[in-house]
């Protein structure tokens, strides 16, 4: 996901789940909830280096011709990078995933991905700055996997 500090991550009373990792939560208007789409939009237009280069890499189907989607809602989540087609998922990670509440959000947020029968790839800004060709590598062997030519 795409966040940062300024994120609050507790959820809203009475939608269990909803906020987990930052999600719907405005961090310019003191953590009130936006709708999915509405947060997605935030998201493209406030997106780090890292998030946008790897967009520079997987869009107009650069990746074995296949359509992502950048910042896309999915029930409760929105994912950074969404592939309907193979139903993968690219995140890439900054700072607020290396602690103990951010993994243990990611856990929960990778679990139901992949009880609607998505895969996850993660990778850490750094990965995607800095090694771009390996990432991209395992992009590709994902989709290659998930569907076969």
């Amino acid at each position: 996901m795409n966040q940062d500090a300024t994120h609050p991550s507790s959820p809203r009373p009475g939608t269990p789940g909803r906020g987990a990792g930052g999600e719907g939560l405005d961090p310019c208007s003191g953590g009130n909830f936006m709708e999915p789409i509405d947060f997605a939009r935030f998201q493209r237009r406030t997106a780090r280096s890292y998030d946008q280069l790897l967009w520079q890499l997987v869009r107009n189907r650069q990746r074995s011709g296949k359509k992502f989607r950048r910042q896309h809602p999915l029930g409760i989540y929105t994912a950074d990078f969404y592939c309907a087609e193979a139903k993968l998922v690219v995140e890439v990670d900054g700072s607020p995933h290396q602690t103990a509440e951010g993994m243990q959000k990611d856990t929960s947020r990778d679990a139901w991905m992949r009880s609607q029968g998505i895969e996850v790839l993660r990778f850490g800004g750094w990965q995607v700055e800095f090694e771009a060709r390996q990432v991209i590598e395992s992009i590709d062997a994902v989709l290659r996997k998930r569907c076969p030519q």
